[in-house]
């Protein structure tokens, strides 16, 4: 069975089940199916047949991937065109593959260059409300070896080619890569690649090949500059697909991984350092590797916690690896040889290019008739003891960066066409383990052409083909065989980098200088001028993220992605930030959207964060809008009092909701963060719905105000909580995590009390310790209002206590409901499903009744 008659056999076991999730949206397999069959029928009528070719220019959504499904429903084979790629680029694609149609949305249609392609739009399916006929079983029933999409990958040659996989191939890869990972029908796999890239397909289909959900990161989200962090917990997901460039990136933002969760590196070299990582922080690691050519994946490794050295593993099932010589004969176990691939993975060819389809895919001698085909896949390896295979790298300029496999020859045959260039050289330079940038060195006269040579080269190139830094080198030089000296060359780019700087202007008030600190360290380059613009120097958009995240630990506040587009040099960024006022705080962030429902507004206590309220916000509905209440990294003294903390907040809450009933939440210490928040607008003559307090005791300020124990405390604290889980049945892992975040908080909170004892508290300050300091002194007031206290129902000790804390200090009800779970787990699935639905339930019930006066 073929990809698409796997999907049909699961819409046809389990309609109902969720196929595709994306923000604010749930489609089944029920539904997709159906989109899809009117999709085919449409495409059928206006003329799509068995094996005809058609475009895709459409983004990320579910009707994308429905799209996909019923071109093969119809016959035919997709070719993902991504609007997001130069429009050079696409019109070349077009051109090369002549596809009679074109699918895609009204919206698109501006940015689809010209063609003599019939367009088809999805809109007109919708509007029109095209009936699907009566379905033949056998219509789907697409030969194994049929097309089943046609992907562009850069070429030598300066023109990318096209190579046509089959619907055989692909199933082949699915079957084994979900057989590798037990796939199950409650698996969620995060998709956020685009088509054009392979491992899209993996992505989308793999999980509707095995009744799971796929959960599709949009395209506005993808290039929004959200927190990728925010996309991966709202997905709920148990599977992820990303490049090591992507995964190093999450670790960078504060990702903590997942226990539960399997976790698939390719598309580029994994280095040990973050292999080692990654198996730390989820469930299974994998390493993929496999070339467009072989339906995406070839061999793969399962990486284990001790692993040594990192390995691209073993074959897929029914896929065979031969490393030979140049001779094409095979090299003994242990030997360097180049990487051929065969069996059932290995594409028909390129399309339109017999030359090249000659040249790389070869007769296999070995194999038995089935698949006669061995892909020459331009990769080294060497098979060690064990039968894996160690990957060595390219035997020729194809390098891959950021996942994207790039010929070098296409970007200079590109950059040789620019006025002023006489000739040029571009090669991958390694900045650090699995982050390379390209480098184009340039003979020729135009230094200040630069920035002309990359705006053609944009419009030519996709993004990630652009070099990031242009070095001018008078000639190049050569070795004692009369190839280019790439070494020399990269001597060369690093004497002009240590050359001294003209002389600048500077605000000198260390803003520039700390910039300039944290863009020498990313970007790699010695000298930098505030005026020199980050993307010339090489910054990209994941380089640009990791910046962006140092900004905000240093600075204390989220910069939008939108302010480097405006302010792409150091002095630009400066003055941008330094013209925010010290007083500035952090915007709520926003957890879920919602519909026109009245918001929940959430706050976190000490040590906490934001994203631990993710899933809870998802439990809620996609109609409930949530929003977060956040700290900066940095506070002035003078608002390191709750009073403050919560004026700061309260005027954010009326500026996203205007008048009440008002709708809070706050776990932990937060809940006293949200109880003053609630007093504040009560004194302001505001109504106050709903006020959830989550394992909050009105003490928690005070309790972490003990003198600080040094390490011989901490090891004693560990033998506290192994007695305790002897009598308490209660979690070692957990004990031992709550007690190592316990002494943290107390190290905020030392330095915080030792700061202000010696007179240092001035100026702007580590928040959470002075936040502390707060609680600590902050005296709960009597509220003339209603509350519920939300209790972990797992946690050791007494349930009372709190409810009985708090009932002396409310003036109306405090309705108090256990929770299963513990203090850190209630927020967590599955527990957080109860929490949600009691929330839920008293929101809802608020909303009907209504909120009037001062008492809630």
């Amino acid at each position: 069975m073929c990809v698409l008659q796997l999907f049909e056999r699961g819409a046809s076991e389990f309609p109902d089940a969720v196929a595709v999730g994306c923000k604010g949206r749930q489609v089944t397999y029920r539904e997709l199916n159906l989109t899809a069959d009117r999709i085919a029928q449409g495409l059928r009528d206006a003329g799509v047949t068995s094996g005809t070719l058609v475009g895709v220019f459409l983004d990320r959504s579910p009707e994308m991937v429905a799209g996909l499904l019923g071109i093969w429903k119809a016959g035919g084979a997709y070719i993902p065109l991504d609007p997001a790629a130069p429009r050079q680029r696409i019109a070349f694609m077009m051109e090369d593959s002549a596809p009679p149609f074109v699918l895609t949305l009204d919206k698109l249609g501006s940015g689809l260059p010209s063609t003599t392609a019939q367009v088809i739009h999805l809109d007109d399916f919708r509007a029109t409300g095209t009936q699907v006929g009566p379905q033949d079983p056998a219509m789907s029933m697409v030969p194994v070896d049929s097309v089943a999409y046609v992907i562009y990958t850069s070429g030598s040659t300066g023109k990318p080619k096209g190579v046509s996989i089959t619907h055989g191939a692909l199933a082949n890869t699915i079957r084994g890569v979900g057989g590798d990972l037990l796939l199950q029908t409650d698996d969620v796999v995060l998709a956020w690649s685009t088509i054009a890239f392979d491992v899209a397909g993996l992505e989308i289909f793999l999980p509707l090949a095995f009744g799971a959900s796929l959960y599709l990161v949009e395209t506005d989200l993808v290039n929004g500059g959200g927190s990728r962090i925010e996309q991966v917990r709202g997905s709920a997901a148990t599977v992820i697909f990303a490049t090591p460039t992507m995964f190093r990136l999450l670790l960078e933002e504060g990702w903590q991984g997942d226990a539960g969760m399997q976790l698939i590196a390719g598309g580029e070299v994994l280095p040990l350092s973050l292999a080692r990582t990654l198996a730390r922080v989820c469930r299974v690691l994998w390493n993929q590797y496999g070339p467009s050519e072989t339906a995406i994946c070839a061999t793969r490794a399962r990486i284990e916690l001790d692993v040594a050295k990192i390995t691209i593993g073993y074959p897929l099932p029914n896929v065979s690896i031969y490393l030979l010589d140049p001779d094409l004969q095979p090299v003994p176990q242990g030997e360097e040889g180049e990487i051929y691939i065969g069996g059932a993975g290995v594409g028909l060819g390129y399309l339109n290019r017999l030359d090249l389809s000659r040249a790389c895919f070869l007769p296999d001698p070995l194999a038995d008739g089935a698949h006669t085909r061995i892909y020459k896949s331009g990769d080294r390896a060497v098979e060690l003891e064990d039968g894996s295979f160690d990957f060595l790298g390219r035997v020729d300029g194809q390098v891959k960066i950021r996942g994207f496999r790039i010929e070098l020859g296409e970007i200079e045959s590109v950059l040789r066409e620019c006025e002023g260039v006489q000739a040029a050289v571009v090669r991958a330079i390694e900045l650090e383990a699995g982050d390379r940038r390209l480098v184009a060195f340039v003979v020729g006269d135009g230094a200040s052409r630069v920035s002309q040579w990359k705006e053609l080269l944009s419009r030519r190139l996709p993004a990630y083909m652009v070099p990031g830094e242009f070095v001018q080198v008078p000639y190049f030089p050569t070795t004692p065989g009369g190839k280019v000296d790439g070494q020399a060359l990269d001597r060369m780019r690093l004497h002009a980098a240590t050359s001294p700087p003209a002389p600048e202007a500077s605000s000198g008030d260390g803003v520039e200088a700390r910039l300039k600190a944290i863009w020498q360290k990313l970007l790699k380059v010695g000298t930098i001028g505030i005026h020199d613009d980050f993307f010339s120097l090489g910054g990209h958009s994941l380089l640009a993220a990791r910046m962006l995240v140092q900004i905000e630990r240093w600075f204390g506040y989220q910069v939008p992605h939108s302010v480097l587009v405006e302010h792409p040099t150091i002095h630009g960024l400066a003055t941008y930030l330094s013209q925010c006022s010290a007083e500035r705080w952090p915007a709520p962030v926003t957890l879920q959207a919602g519909a026109n429902l009245p918001p929940l507004f959430i706050a976190h206590g000490i040590g906490g964060s934001l994203l631990s309220f993710v899933e809870l916000a998802a439990q809620l509905g996609p109609e409930q809008p949530v929003y977060g209440l956040q700290l900066p990294a940095t506070i002035d003294e003078h608002q390191a009092n709750l009073s403050a903390v919560a004026a700061n907040y309260v005027r954010q809450v009326r500026a996203i909701q205007p008048s009440g009933p008002y709708h809070f939440a706050g776990h932990s210490s937060g809940g006293l963060v949200a109880f003053e928040i609630a007093c504040q607008l009560l004194e302001r003559g505001e109504a106050v719905g709903l006020l959830a307090l989550l394992d909050c005791d009105p003490e928690t300020g005070k309790s972490a105000h003990q003198p600080f124990r040094d390490w011989n405390s901490l090891k004693a604290s560990f033998s506290r909580a192994r007695t305790a889980f002897q009598l308490r049945a209660f979690g070692m892992r957990e004990v031992i995590r709550s007690r190592i975040d316990y002494q943290r908080i107390k190290v905020k909170i030392w330095r915080a009390a030792r700061s202000r004892r010696a007179g240092r508290a001035h100026g702007r300050v580590e928040a959470e310790g002075y936040l502390a300091l707060a609680l600590r002194d902050y005296e709960v007031k009597p509220y003339p209002g209603n509350i519920t206290l939300f209790i972990a129902q797992d946690e050791p000790g007494p349930k009372h206590e709190p409810a009985s804390a708090w009932k002396g200090k409310i003036l109306g009800s405090c309705e108090t409901r256990l929770i299963p779970g513990t203090h850190r787990t209630i927020l967590t699935r599955p527990q957080v499903a109860s929490l949600a639905r009691e929330i839920k339930e008293r929101m809802l019930k608020k909303k009907e009744t209504g909120v009037r006066g001062v008492v809630a």
